[in-house]
């Protein structure tokens, strides 16, 4: 703010309090005016009007402090999904090569290779314990009940000697991810 001489030789409040509005930058001048107003209620009313006037910014405040603060969760939420979502589709992904090398292994065992088959089945057994660490789990399918949640039904066999709906060939093993399925396990299932 500048400083003002006051070359008028009118000392009246007044007076002063003019000079002074007309040098003073738009926001003092503003909250200069809102005190003036408060002077000229009545003592309780200029009062009463400080105190309703700080609970309408203390509203103002909380109502704000309350979305700030919905929008963090919600935020979190997002990203939370899209953290989960990302890892299904790396991790779903990944499963075609444990299916190669199932299928290799497959290939190995009816070659006789056992060098072969042995070092098939130690990096098998390595990528399933890698995908293991991330939550991912084999679906045990082979001799169990059909259970369309985690089982995906791709034929039937006729098997008198079976009880009927049992899975008596997994074509494609399934892959739990935490407890939700991440692939289900298409399979052969006995009927009578």
């Amino acid at each position: 703010m500048k400083k003002i001489e006051v070359v008028n030789k009118d000392t009246r409040r007044d007076g002063i309090h003019d000079e002074l509005l007309e040098e003073q930058p738009e926001e003092n001048r503003a909250s200069r005016e809102s005190l003036e107003m408060r002077s000229d209620l009545p003592e309780g009313a200029a009062e009463d009007k400080v105190s309703k006037e700080a609970e309408e910014w203390r509203d103002k405040y909380l109502r704000m402090y309350a979305d700030l603060e919905n929008t963090k969760k919600r935020l979190a939420r997002k990203y939370e999904y899209e953290l989960r979502e990302e890892t299904n589709a790396v991790l779903l992904d990944m499963l075609p090569v444990a299916d190669n090398l199932e299928r290799v292994l497959v290939y190995a065992r009816e070659s006789e290779d056992r060098e072969l088959e042995r070092g098939l089945e130690i990096t098998l057994e390595a990528f399933l314990d890698a995908m293991n660490k991330h939550g991912v789990s084999r679906i045990k399918a082979l001799g169990k009940p059909f259970n369309p949640e985690v089982h995906e039904a791709i034929g039937t066999v006729p098997a008198p000697n079976h009880e009927g709906d049992v899975v008596l060939k997994v074509e494609q093993t399934g892959y739990m991810l935490n407890g939700k399925v991440l692939r289900p396990a298409k399979v052969l299932i006995a009927t009578r």
